[in-house]
């Protein structure tokens, strides 16, 4: 499950700018019916792979996209593991209940991305 290009970064605004990544995520397929074996399968093996580190992510639909040949976590977030948080314990029950994850899906999920201006100069 590759990552998707770091474009740039600002640490002390806890901002990470990395490329696009063409795909429908795992919220819009499990709100669809389309969720498939395979997609949990590589979740369930990068859970494995991230534990064993000693890390959890979030494990959240909308942070994965569906790339057509495979998932790629397009969010950030890391921190040392916690079993309460893990995706065995905390993070599938978005994947196995569609009507709980229609709950807090923001309706704007299905709409294009907004574009990200390029900095104004002032010189």
């Amino acid at each position: 499950m590759p990552p998707p290009a770091l474009l740039g970064s600002d640490p002390r605004q806890r901002i990470l700018v990395k490329e696009f990544v063409t795909g429908q995520t795992l919220a819009q397929l499990v709100l669809d019916n389309r969720l498939q074996p395979d997609h949990v399968n590589q979740m369930g093996a990068l859970a494995a792979l991230v534990e064993k580190a000693g890390w959890i992510i979030d494990y959240f639909p909308t942070n994965f996209v569906d790339d057509g040949t495979c998932l790629i976590y397009i969010d950030g977030e890391c921190h040392p593991y916690d079993p309460k948080e893990d995706f065995g314990n905390w993070d599938k029950q978005w994947l196995l209940e569609p009507d709980r994850l229609l709950l807090v899906v923001d309706a704007s999920w299905n709409s294009p991305p907004h574009p990200i201006s390029p900095p104004v100069s002032t010189s």
